[in-house]
């Protein structure tokens, strides 16, 4: 079996080379090992050793993730941004719903459970727990879960509930912890590529100003952010309220989702063999490097 590996110091020729024949060389993959390269920037796994020869036979399930992530989460980002009048409010998002049920949450479900029987364990923990969150964020939003009316007087009016200190302060410390995944996400993204650290990036950014927006609702006070001043990839806004609060969540996941559509493009080019030379800052011959001198140091 004959590795195929980056030639030094011309750039061009292996870009050109893999992705005109990066279709040819999947197809062959019982005569070729793929660059790493390359399977990163199929799988944005890191390539492993496993047992079988189930790659060569299950077709590769990132796009369908990809798919779940993007059309999960640029509804939700625009209508947290209040474009073409959307709700910015508690309920924010409740009108795609059925976004979350059937595509976001499954779609990933179904592409991470892939990933595993693969052998990728990244992108499985990935996108399972996106999964996870799209159909938490769902549960939230349905009334038959009763996750926000529960605090209402009748315990029962979920509207009612949204609005309430205790469900947004304690609904705040979900987004958190998603915040604190994120952060893990986007080191171990390093190994990757640049573009996908910056999605990992900017969603850490989101679940934060989400998280914040929840407890200045709970507080009671929506200017009570008034000198907070946050970044995001979109925008330098001057945070005055909860509603201020929202929309930098939703320009944070907005300018992610477009990055997802960049990454779902060239997954798609390349397994239909359409030439896309379109960069994603490979960072796998770093690590490889990195790795490489340590060991000749040890």
């Amino acid at each position: 079996m004959a590795d195929i590996k980056r030639p030094n110091g011309n750039d061009d020729l292996y870009r050109e080379e893999t992705h005109e024949s990066a279709l040819n060389r999947v197809k062959s993959a019982g005569l070729l090992t793929i660059s790493l390269e390359l399977f990163e920037r199929l799988y944005l796994n890191p390539q492993t050793q496993v047992k079988g020869d189930l790659r060569k036979i299950v077709g590769n399930p990132t796009p369908l993730g990809l798919v779940g992530f993007v059309v999960g989460l640029m509804p939700f980002a625009c209508n947290l941004m209040g474009w073409q009048h959307s709700n910015i409010g508690p309920n924010t998002g409740a009108a795609n719903i059925g976004d979350y049920w059937f595509i976001g949450g499954p779609l990933l479900l179904i592409a991470g459970l892939l990933e595993f029987v693969l052998g990728n364990t990244f992108t499985f923990v990935v996108f399972v727990s996106y999964a996870g969150i799209f159909f938490c964020l769902a549960a939230s939003f349905q009334p038959f879960y009763n996750a926000a009316g529960a605090y209402s007087e009748s315990g029962l009016n979920n509207a009612e509930g949204a609005l309430t200190p205790e469900f947004n302060g304690s609904f705040g410390f979900f987004l958190i912890a998603c915040a604190i995944l994120n952060v893990l996400f986007t080191i171990c993204a390093t190994r990757i590529n640049v573009v996908f650290v910056v999605i990992f990036v900017g969603a850490t950014m989101g679940f934060v100003l989400a998280a914040s927006s929840r407890w200045c609702l709970a507080n009671g006070n929506v200017g009570a952010a008034g000198q907070l001043v946050v970044v995001s990839l979109l925008m330098l806004t001057n945070i005055q309220s909860f509603t201020d609060l929202q929309r930098g969540v939703g320009a944070s996941w907005f300018a992610i989702s477009i990055l997802g559509w960049y990454l779902l493009a060239i997954q798609l080019f390349t397994t239909m063999g359409i030439p896309a030379p379109f960069p994603v800052g490979d960072l796998s011959g770093t690590w490889a490097k990195k790795t490489k001198d340590a060991g000749h140091e040890a």
